[in-house]
């Protein structure tokens, strides 16, 4: 059934979690997706662009009705199709910071808080509602600017009246779509604290590995829709199982066999390792050198020699400054592979997009999973 307005009916308990299992199709896009989250807890929800993050936001919000599937906080089933259970919107104890805020831009700072808490309850008068959207003013450390439309806002600015408008309201779960993106480095910090200080759910969404170890203690990795990963940010981002999870977290990921003395990868690159069955290598491009001072193949016999080191022939493909250190991208002589190295700026010279290099994998800097 489709809930009328107001309250929602059913108790959340303050000890409750959220359960979700939701299952939807949009265009090319096939979501299908379950997992939980504890009481305080805050979720990072990490993927390629087109995973469905944004998407499956959309659907505990109850923006989108899932397909098939139910999403529960605590006590209060929010959706449920077994039974036919849809909680509208704008009744269940769930708010959303948009990536690109949506602030009604007829409105003040001052006012656009106030709408959000008169949405919710609609008891209040418009004069007790602008008075509680002040104080959430001045929390956001804005006291000055509630008679600024948001065309006048800075972009950090617009993002703190769009938390304060989301927290006003007093819920239970709270849902971010990118909250520190394109934001300075203070406003970062700030909006960090905040969010720290919400005690109910958080699921939010990052394409920032920074802010997903800062932000979040459980993480989900979503990949064509699914659910791919999950666990503490930290394990997740040091052992990635999609491409562009370990670009997130700048590591080389290749993918291959272990054989119980080696992980073999496509066209017959490897490292030692007593792994048996499919598995992931991931690489840190610091701890990872290249030779060039001479052939390619004199560089690869010496390598060979030292047990401690595996070397893998190939050529420059790209060339990336980062401060003081350039980042060498290297596509294997051997199944082509595309494997990161860091090497000083000073080595620019010699960093020419095609020369032969070889790869110096040291054994210690190899991280093997299955």
């Amino acid at each position: 059934m489709v809930s009328p307005p107001g309250p929602a009916s059913g108790l959340v308990a303050p000890d409750a979690g959220l359960d979700v299992n939701t299952v939807i199709d949009l265009g090319s896009l096939h979501l299908d997706v379950s997992f939980t989250a504890p009481p305080g807890a805050t979720v990072a929800i990490l993927g390629a662009n087109g995973a469905g993050k944004t998407t499956l936001l959309r659907l505990v919000a109850g923006l989108w009705r899932g397909a098939s599937g139910h999403v529960r906080l605590g006590e209060l089933v929010l959706e449920d199709s077994a039974v036919g259970r849809f909680v509208a919107p704008e009744r269940r104890p769930v708010a959303m910071v948009f990536q690109d805020f949506l602030l009604f831009p007829h409105l003040s700072a001052l006012d656009n808080i106030a709408f959000g808490l008169r949405c919710r309850q609609p008891e209040l008068t418009k004069a007790a509602a602008r008075d509680m959207a002040q104080v959430w003013l001045e929390r956001v450390d804005l006291a000055g600017h509630g008679r600024s439309k948001p065309g006048a806002l800075s972009a950090g600015q617009a993002q703190r009246v769009a938390l304060a408008r989301a927290l006003a309201t007093d819920p239970k779960l709270l849902l971010l779509d990118e909250p520190l993106a394109a934001l300075d480095a203070s406003t970062r910090s700030f909006v960090r604290s905040m969010l720290a200080e919400f005690p109910g759910i958080t699921l939010v969404v990052s394409h920032d590995h920074v802010d997903a170890r800062t932000l979040a203690d459980h993480a989900i990795v979503l990949d064509n829709g699914s659910v791919a990963q999950a666990g503490h940010p930290a394990d997740v981002l040091a052992r990635p199982r999609t491409p562009s999870l370990a670009a997130m977290a700048g590591l080389t990921l290749l993918s291959g066999v272990g054989d119980g003395t080696a992980i073999v990868f496509a066209g017959g690159l490897s490292v030692p390792c007593s792994l048996v069955g499919p598995a992931f290598v991931a690489l840190a491009p610091s701890r990872l050198d290249l030779a060039t001072h001479c052939s390619a193949d004199d560089d690869r016999d010496n390598a060979a020699a030292d047990n401690t080191i595996t070397g893998w022939p190939g050529r420059v493909s790209t060339v990336t400054a980062l401060g003081e250190r350039l980042r060498v991208e290297v596509a294997t002589d051997a199944g082509g592979h595309i494997v990161a190295v860091d090497v000083a700026a000073i080595e620019a010279e010699r960093m020419l997009v095609d020369r032969p290099v070889l790869v110096r994998v040291p054994h210690a800097a190899v991280a093997a999973y299955a």
